[in-house]
């Protein structure tokens, strides 16, 4: 409560700058208690984010367990990815608006374990092409929108 109440003036429909506010993060990879998510989504009504846009985000693949009826779901994808996925939410939500919630240009490192380094590669086309931008540590995350050809 304490926190939506600091959060609650900046959404959009109070005049602010948040248009939108995720319900859960790919909770369709670990569960499907819809119950759960439909408590979830109540939570952020009852504290006020109801004047925003309230969404949910999975993989392409966990749809079906992640998602309320009531309430827009994004997917998430990797490289490569992206039609297949955009094509999977269309079957599952026919007449939606589609949008990626992640877009995994790079990968994660967990605190305390050995960061991982991957090769930087292009990832489609676009203004900045060839870009790579350097971590803090010796590892690449990708952010290269060249054409394919160009790795």
């Amino acid at each position: 409560d304490a926190l939506a109440a600091q959060v609650r003036p900046l959404l959009n429909g109070n005049g602010g700058p948040i248009i939108a506010v995720q319900v859960e993060n790919e909770y369709g990879s670990y569960g499907n208690d819809h119950a759960y998510m439909r408590a979830n989504r109540a939570m952020f009504e009852r504290a006020g984010f109801g004047k925003a846009l309230l969404f949910t985000s999975d993989g392409a693949d966990m749809l079906a367990n992640g998602t309320l009826p009531d309430t827009l779901a994004v997917v998430n994808f990797a490289p490569g990815e992206a039609k297949g996925a955009f094509e999977k939410l269309a079957r599952f939500r026919p007449g939606q608006p589609q949008m990626v919630g992640e877009y995994w240009a790079g990968w994660f490192d967990h605190w305390g374990r050995e960061a991982r380094s991957h090769r930087c590669r292009a990832t489609g086309r676009g203004a900045g092409a060839g870009s790579c931008a350097r971590a803090t540590r010796p590892t690449c995350t990708c952010s290269s929108v060249a054409p394919a050809s160009a790795s």
